[in-house]
């Protein structure tokens, strides 16, 4: 039994990355996996250290978990603390966005030196929102952290 997924309202932001539509199978991966271990898990008092340990242990990047006490009820870290890290490394920087308003965060993760911003699809302008990542020269990527914003169909 197959399964699909159906994104309703949010499939057109999806069509022109699907070559079979508005629905489409799972494939198998056809890439390397890439490791990016967050460091939100890190000890932060030595938050350089950490990533270059995790770097040199084998990881492709680094994952940075930006949360702002509203969206989800922790706060993590911002701009200036991934700025700080940036002088340590050269490694990508992938953020995920648990923000409520991520087009107030774009333009300082962008500076801050983040190649991907993932912001979650139910906070915003969800088109908006990617054109302000690209216009900032970041890879976009979504979240989907409600599952009442789609419906799955076998």
């Amino acid at each position: 039994m197959a399964m699909w997924l159906d994104f309703g309202n949010y499939c057109r932001l999806f069509k022109l990355s699907m070559n079979n539509g508005l629905f489409c199978r799972p494939t198998p991966h056809r890439r390397p996996a890439w490791i990016g271990p967050s460091v939100l898990a890190a000890d932060l008092s030595h938050l350089a250290e950490e990533a270059n340990r995790m770097l040199a242990c084998g990881a492709d990047y680094i994952h940075l978990d930006v949360m702002d006490g509203h969206f989800v009820p922790n706060i993590s870290f911002g701009a200036p603390v991934i700025k700080s890290l940036r002088r340590h490394t050269d490694s990508y920087f992938d953020a995920h966005l648990m923000v409520t308003d991520p087009m107030a965060w774009v333009d300082d993760m962008a500076d801050a030196g983040v190649q991907r911003l993932t912001f979650h699809v139910e906070t915003g302008d969800v088109l908006a929102i990617i054109n302000k990542i690209k216009c900032a020269s970041c890879i976009h990527s979504s979240s989907f952290g409600s599952p009442s914003i789609f419906s799955l169909h076998t």
